[in-house]
């Protein structure tokens, strides 16, 4: 029998969407380990079922450090497989048996992971797929890809690949931290699969302004501050990337940088927040728990 563990880390979470997720998962798992990086009481019975595992940590010490302790229990209660999810995604019914199914096809493959489509709920198409580290197509349905990396939600992992890459890197604290472990087992040599034929419905950011016709991406100052200061650390003091993806890279942030200023406004406390990000990643002042304060 095929032992499969999710992992679902939760930080104030929408306690109906979380049993939504919960429910979706229950017929699918041998086990549910629920990681909480908040001290919110689950108080419905749905959560103290004998397959469901709680771990509280202390206080929030971010997604890479809550994964983290999810994989070492997954590994003592003999997963063979882990699938990592967010707080508020809804799996289909059939999602982990497709999952293993693609890793059953490409079993000659070095897999790392197995990755869903996601459909955009907020702007109602299809997300982009990585097959590169700086370039995004707009995929086949039905199709399978291989691809540099993707979200964390619904990524489906071997548990052995934790002991040839290794964990997240928990001083990334939260951003960064899932494309950086594809990347890293990438560049070992193993592949991230995305079957477009495992689609889940997904809410992206936290809201979308809309500028010359586009939907843009709008975060919290806090999300924000990590996915500055973690690109630029990721960008200077890492060897993920070849020379032209460096560049690639560079120019992305630059891009980035404008759209932050142009979405969330060039106030104060705006310009304190992103100055003190770069520099932050330029000095490799990295911290397991949060500093953006």
């Amino acid at each position: 029998m095929i032992n499969v563990v999710s992992v679902i880390v939760t930080y104030n979470p929408n306690f109906s969407q979380l049993e939504r997720t919960v429910s979706s998962l229950l017929r699918q798992c041998d086990k549910i380990i629920i990681v909480k990086n908040s001290s919110e009481v689950l108080s419905s019975s749905l959560f103290f079922q004998n397959k469901i595992y709680i771990i509280q940590l202390k206080k929030n010490m971010g997604i890479a450090y809550a994964q983290n302790r999810g994989v070492e229990k997954a590994l003592e209660l003999g997963a063979d497989f882990v699938l990592f999810s967010d707080q508020d995604t809804v799996y289909p019914t059939d999602f982990v048996e497709k999952s293993i199914e693609t890793c059953d096809n490409y079993k000659m493959e070095k897999v790392a992971a197995v990755v869903p489509l996601f459909f955009n709920e907020n702007k109602k198409q299809y997300s982009q797929i990585n097959i590169e580290k700086t370039k995004a197509i707009a995929p086949e349905i039905d199709k399978v890809y291989f691809v540099s990396h993707a979200i964390s939600s619904g990524t489906f992992s071997p548990i052995s690949i934790f002991e040839k890459v290794g964990g997240m890197n928990e001083e990334l604290f939260i951003d960064w931290v899932d494309y950086e472990w594809c990347w890293r087992a990438v560049n070992c040599g193993y592949k991230i699969i995305c079957d477009t034929k495992n689609i889940i419905n997904h809410n992206m950011g936290d809201s979308y302004k809309t500028i010359l016709g586009r939907k843009i991406v709008v975060y919290s100052s806090f999300r924000n501050y990590f996915f500055f200061r973690n690109g630029v650390y990721l960008l200077i003091h890492t060897n993920l990337f070849s020379l032209r993806e460096r560049l690639a890279f560079f120019k992305f942030m630059i891009i980035k940088s404008f759209l932050f200023f142009l979405t969330n406004g060039v106030s104060y406390s705006n310009v304190r927040l992103y100055f003190k990000a770069v520099f932050n990643g330029i000095r490799k002042k990295l911290s397991k728990i949060n500093d953006q304060e």
